[in-house]
């Protein structure tokens, strides 16, 4: 671009949500000289949730038709924003962000969305509650029906104090793969009553593997959730996890206590069960088993970043009345599918896992986000809800595009399968 004083511009963002300036100083067409000037905003500084994560991409143009360049960025949240040029020559200076709304259309939260459908307000319907790399919770509230879902605007999900739920590696210094994503929470949540008082609280995990909760200290039908953070832990220890490892959480004895299971470090899936003490305490830790009698091993043999990565589901999917679980994955380690299945061969209090791709009309499950690479790596994050009320469960799909997806369940001959139904959208 060009600015007002004929110098020529490039406008660069970085993946600290910083704007600079590189004005090109001589025409030399392979190796130009330059000065790098910072665009002088901190709006982000304090509020770095709102920025789309990271890597801000910039695009110039003059918005207003005043003669000056604006700045329309982006980030991997995928929300817009714009930036008024209100400088003269020499002299930068930008308005206030702001973001850009649309009118309906279809639902999604942060990269790598997370969504869990809950009926969060016992009004008896399926509200969305979805994390995702961001660190952030959106709540979507469904003022339809379970049936016929409609859907409300998302709402970033806070404390009891007003302030947004926000998990990062920020203190922590970065995550496996670095400081440069220090501001990638990777947040998971599965909406369940951890202390048994008759509401919801929300089981999370995140870009570091902390595998924590959120009392609601309010009620089932107006939740409020506490500024406190309480940690899991076994043998005295807080429970840690590869990151990116949303647990798997039901009661399989029937007992009134959850069962988590997770993948360990080894990558075997493993099971503990909730202490009838203390709700933040896990104890008797299990190896699950396959067909074959071996631990159940997920395979993560690769870079430490590669670890982890899994997004686990339970719920009884071929309706044998035993516990299944379902497995978002990345495609480049299942060999195809994105989307894998583990049916439990033996019983809910003795079970074993036939391990194996999903199937949809026939072939392995695949989610395609539009970007090869991004759907090789990142696993996608199933919810098992019955969504039409035929007493089949459906599958609700969080994907690397921010998307939510809706799969139905279809019972042909006794067998499982699934054929998509739609992108959730919101109400215009």
């Amino acid at each position: 671009m060009i600015n007002e004083c004929c110098d020529i511009l490039i406008i660069v963002l970085n993946y600290f949500k910083s704007i600079y300036r590189h004005t090109i100083l001589s025409d030399a067409f392979f190796f130009p000289n330059g000065r790098l000037n910072k665009i002088p905003f901190n709006f982000f500084k304090n509020n770095p949730f709102l920025s789309g994560d990271m890597s801000l991409k910039p695009f110039p143009i003059d918005w207003n038709s005043n003669g000056h360049t604006d700045i329309v960025c982006t980030g991997w949240q995928g929300f817009y924003w714009l930036f008024l040029n209100e400088g003269k020559c020499n002299r930068l200076s930008f308005s206030n962000p702001v973001r850009f709304y649309q009118k309906g259309g279809v639902m999604v939260h942060n990269d790598a969305a997370t969504p869990y459908a809950v009926d969060w307000d016992n009004d008896r319907d399926l509200d969305i509650i979805s994390g995702g790399s961001g660190g952030n919770l959106m709540y979507f509230e469904n003022i339809g029906t379970k049936e016929f879902a409609s859907y409300k605007e998302g709402t970033y999900m806070r404390y009891s104090d007003g302030e947004p739920i926000f998990i990062n590696a920020v203190e922590a210094g970065g995550t496996i793969q670095g400081m440069r994503e220090q501001y990638w929470g990777y947040l998971s949540v599965v909406p369940r009553d951890v202390d048994h008082d008759d509401d919801i609280d929300l089981i999370i995990n995140d870009c570091l593997g902390r595998l924590r909760w959120i009392e609601n200290k309010g009620t089932r039908e107006k939740p409020v959730l506490s500024k406190e953070l309480h940690s899991f832990y076994y043998n005295g220890e807080k429970l840690i996890t590869p990151w990116r490892n949303r647990p798997g959480v039901a009661d399989w004895n029937k007992d009134g206590k959850w069962e988590f299971i997770v993948l360990n470090d080894n990558s075997d899936l493993v099971m503990y069960s909730q202490s009838a003490t203390d709700p933040s305490k896990l104890e008797n830790l299990r190896y699950l088993k396959n067909t074959a009698g071996e631990h159940f091993d997920i395979r993560r043999r690769t870079h430490p970043g590669g670890q982890g990565r899994l997004n686990i589901e339970t719920g009884d999917w071929d309706g044998d009345g035993n516990i299944d679980l379902i497995f978002g994955e990345p495609r480049n380690y299942t060999g195809g599918g994105n989307l894998t299945i583990g049916l439990n061969k033996g019983t809910n209090l003795a079970p074993v896992f036939e391990y194996g791709h999903l199937k949809a009309r026939g072939r392995d499950f695949v989610e395609w986000t539009g970007s090869d690479g991004h759907d090789a790596w990142h696993c996608t994050a199933p919810c098992l809800a019955d969504f039409n009320g035929d007493g089949y469960p459906d599958i609700l799909v969080g994907t690397k595009s921010r998307r939510f997806t809706l799969y139905s369940h279809l019972k042909v001959s006794n067998k499982s399968c699934m054929y998509q139904i739609k992108y959730l959208s919101l109400r215009c």
